[in-house]
């Protein structure tokens, strides 16, 4: 009995001296810095670079003949009569056509979203308590971006932190949210943002990154629901704070990505400025160099 009574005072000295500072400080931590990169999904990914095959190069040329940069999207503040507010962004695909307004001065102020189909027009409630962004439309669903910062007070951070351990949905700053028509509700897809669609809607590439956007991102594959998507490759900002420095850009038949621009580097401890030129061939999953091409 005085045995038992011993471990127990040896346990709660252990508690008193060790994991309750630790726990202490790690608040203390999430109070001040907030959760790093928890739940961002973002991975480190350094694959091998392939030489351009035949198909490749001529891939390379198509890609070349495009318009350069991500899908065109329409960003001016325009007003249609059947929608509430000025569009801010706007995404096509074939018939369907997905809106992003707001009444006020600022993009974010008092939102809406409408889908428009065959000249019909509907509004879709937005995901509540969010602000949405990047609009687009992927496997017949609306998919929006959906920023929930970590900026907050001090105990907001820290209940956030406690409540995203068994909700994923609260652990990342930017997160895709996909469109259920038939129950009219929003479902957390997944952590990421900068979401770019194949050419025939079923398949997207997405960007991952650290809390704060803090300048190293992982590109992904997003293929089917209810599977991680791959990271690709990932790879650093040009400079420190001067925000993403490359494209990705869907070949016509959806069988290739191409990851173009200028980067710090593609490890994440390891600084080399250089410019890039990289297309991902989805079939057999290799990512082939065509640096110094068009």
């Amino acid at each position: 009995m005085q045995s038992r009574k011993k471990n127990r005072r040896w346990l709660l000295a252990v508690a008193v001296a060790v994991i309750f500072p630790a726990a202490a400080f790690h608040a203390s931590c999430i109070a001040v810095m907030g959760p790093g990169s928890w739940g961002s999904g973002m991975e480190e990914a350094y694959p091998q670079r392939l030489p351009p095959t035949e198909r490749i190069l001529r891939y390379a040329d198509e890609l070349a003949a495009m318009p350069q940069g991500d899908r065109p999207e329409s960003e001016a503040a325009v007003h249609l009569p059947d929608m509430a507010g000025k569009i801010h962004q706007s995404y096509r695909a074939g018939d369907r056509t997905v809106f992003l307004t707001a009444e006020g001065e600022r993009w974010t102020d008092r939102q809406h979203l409408y889908l428009s189909e065959n000249s019909e027009t509907e509004e879709i409630p937005l995901p509540a308590g969010r602000t949405v962004t990047r609009p687009r439309l992927l496997r017949g669903r609306v998919v929006v971006e959906c920023w929930n910062p970590w900026a907050l007070p001090a105990m907001q951070k820290i209940r956030r932190y406690v409540a995203s351990w068994t909700d994923a949905s609260k652990r990342p700053e930017a997160a895709l949210y996909a469109y259920d028509a038939a129950a009219r509700e929003w479902r957390f897809a997944m952590p990421g943002h900068t979401l770019v669609p194949s050419p025939d809607g079923r398949r997207a590439a997405l960007l991952r990154s650290g809390a704060m956007a803090a300048g190293y991102y992982s590109v992904h594959l997003w293929s089917d629901d209810g599977v991680e998507p791959p990271a690709l490759l990932s790879l650093r900002e040009a400079a420190a704070g001067s925000g993403r420095s490359f494209r990705l850009r869907w070949t016509a038949d959806s069988a290739a990505v191409r990851i173009v621009g200028r980067t710090g580097g593609f490890e994440r401890r390891k600084r080399e400025p250089r410019d890039f030129n990289l297309i991902y061939l989805l079939d057999n999953g290799a990512l082939y160099d065509l640096q110094g091409r068009p």
